[in-house]
């Protein structure tokens, strides 16, 4: 018999705040403030963090990187990751980009869990590189 359903692996809320809290911490390390936005595996938020100094717009930039890793399952930015199979995810991102779901932008990393994407993390506030550096020790802390 043939399946019809199946089981993923979520983030959930406390890890959700671990997240938030690796990140935070690696801001105030290099002396940034930035929003933290935290997704499901489905890219509906989880918990939204910006830190005093940060802009309110960022908040908005932070929460489409969180939704564009956790959907594709990639870190955000301008390419493809490497060794890309599925030749639609790149019509799917600059599709979604032209409504506002995703964002071009680096600062997006997939939250993963038992090597499954659980969620997103998406850092904006500071450069592409700083946000992208955060939001990839943010992610790991959810993996330890």
């Amino acid at each position: 018999m043939m399946a019809t359903t199946r089981t993923r692996t979520e983030l959930c809320s406390q890890g959700a705040q671990n997240v938030l809290r690796a990140a935070v911490a690696a801001a105030e390390l290099r002396h940034v403030a930035v929003c933290v936005a935290v997704s499901d595996c489905g890219g509906h938020p989880l918990a939204l963090l910006r830190m005093d100094a940060c802009g309110a717009h960022a908040s908005y930039i932070a929460m489409r990187k969180a939704c564009a890793a956790a959907v594709t399952g990639a870190a955000t930015g301008r390419e493809l990751p490497q060794g890309t199979i599925d030749p639609g995810l790149g019509a799917c991102i600059m599709l979604s980009a032209a409504n506002g779901t995703f964002v071009a932008l680096e600062g997006g990393e997939p939250v993963l869990a038992e090597g499954q994407v659980a969620g997103g993390v998406g850092v904006s506030g500071a450069t592409e590189a700083i946000d992208r550096e955060i939001a990839r020790i943010a992610a790991a802390a959810c993996a330890r």
